[in-house]
């Protein structure tokens, strides 16, 4: 059967030449290192963005795993991430804090005294340092790393399957449903 269950509200879709994980609590990693399951090419961002003090759309450390460990940006494979547009938008945002660091306008919004505080420069500084360059010394942006894609009217095509978003928290793929609702706890917990 093409559906893996992980963990409570996360489940993977796996075919031959990709899979997709649905649901992207913080420890999702750990997991698929224990129970020895390939890593996904996609990761779907459920609609419940938090469940029971959980968050089910942490990739951040998806992307972590990606770019740091798998080393697959310097293959030349980017994270392909999906969901709703406003979602997405909101995961893209925070994927291009963490990734990257407050842009110079963001630190700027930060600094309310009536001379600039020296340290958001610095960590500014720091942060360009040590972001990821490509070929050419330029500083990657966060669309370098992943592609994001939106459901329109309910449906996402990709070059490899179809995705149906059929009600909160439930999906169809290639005739398949996968379903995120839960009631258990996932563990480890950690408050919000």
């Amino acid at each position: 059967m093409p559906i893996i269950d992980i963990i409570a509200g996360v489940k993977v879709y796996q075919e031959e030449k990709f899979s997709i994980l649905f649901g992207c609590p913080p420890e999702i990693i750990k997991h698929f290192m224990v129970q020895k399951i390939p890593f996904p090419d996609y990761v779907v961002l459920p609609d419940t963005i938090h469940k029971r003090g959980v968050l089910q759309n942490a990739t951040e450390f998806v992307l972590y795993y990606h770019v740091f460990v798998l080393q697959n940006y310097f293959k030349g494979k980017k994270l392909k991430i999906l969901g709703e547009p406003q979602h997405v938008a909101n995961n893209r945002e925070l994927l291009r804090l963490t990734l990257l660091g407050p842009s110079q306008a963001e630190f700027n919004a930060l600094d309310v005294g009536k001379t600039p505080n020296p340290i958001f420069k610095e960590l500014y500084n720091e942060a360009r340092a040590l972001a990821l360059k490509d070929k050419a010394g330029i500083e990657v942006s966060i669309d370098g790393f992943v592609d994001f894609f939106s459901f329109k009217n309910n449906v996402l095509e990709t070059e490899e399957f179809s995705l149906k978003h059929r009600d909160k928290n439930i999906y169809e793929v290639n005739g398949h449903i996968i379903d995120l609702n839960f009631t258990e706890e996932q563990f480890p917990l950690y408050d919000l």
